[in-house]
């Protein structure tokens, strides 16, 4: 890790996660968090070292469920895999492709014990291997909700997201009798979540129904 994340950190310091527990987790002193909590002490002053170890802790807190999925140039072979974040995902692919398959050797090879998420992840995108094209898709929650009530949520990939909606439209339809044929054949044929949310968001722009990314 070459750099930390002052927003990360920041996140971390104003979240509700006990000063205790997150000494416990990372090492850092609670009394530490504390006094940056009440003003006595400044994120800026802490050594770089204390900075990694929250920035991981948070990284660690907010990792997502990852699909990958890389092509041949010419569509023949079909490659993916799945991971808790990308350095679980980086493991996975060498694990299950094996070494110097996927992944470029000067990667695997690599000092990775400093390695934030986001080099792993590019590890991955620069490797000159037969997955040319290659596609990253984080797992999404989306909720329903109903006159300021969450009534139900969903997290999955795309297909999941989708399959999720159009069940909600069709009750809808049913129940209320509302027309959304129009959309569900916009939200079935929708390239990734935000496009889902997007379309939700044109059609459902009151207080009574909404959905929302969580």
């Amino acid at each position: 890790m070459t750099k930390v994340s002052e927003q990360d950190l920041q996140q971390l310091i104003n979240s509700d996660i006990a000063a205790n527990k997150i000494a416990t987790e990372t090492g850092v002193s609670a009394s530490a968090i504390q006094r940056i909590r009440l003003g006595e002490r400044k994120l800026g002053n802490l050594t770089f070292d204390t900075c990694k170890k929250l920035q991981k802790y948070w990284e660690e807190l907010n990792m997502k469920n990852i699909r990958w999925t890389g092509k041949t140039t010419d569509g023949r072979k079909h490659f993916s895999a799945e991971g808790k974040g990308y350095y679980d995902l980086f493991s996975n692919i060498e694990e299950k492709y094996g070494y110097g398959n996927i992944i470029d050797e000067q990667y695997e090879n690599a000092d990775r014990s400093n390695w934030t998420e986001d080099q792993y992840k590019e590890a991955i995108e620069e490797s000159t291997s037969e997955a040319y094209y290659q596609t990253f898709e984080e797992e999404a929650t989306v909720a329903f909700v109903e006159e300021g009530d969450v009534k139900e949520t969903k997290t999955g990939y795309k297909e999941d997201i989708i399959e999720w909606t159009v069940e909600i439209l069709n009750n809808m339809s049913t129940d209320y009798d509302l027309d959304f044929e129009d959309l569900i054949l916009d939200v079935e044929q929708a390239n990734d979540t935000d496009e889902v949310l997007t379309l939700l968001e044109e059609n459902f722009n009151d207080s009574t129904y909404k959905f929302d990314a969580q």
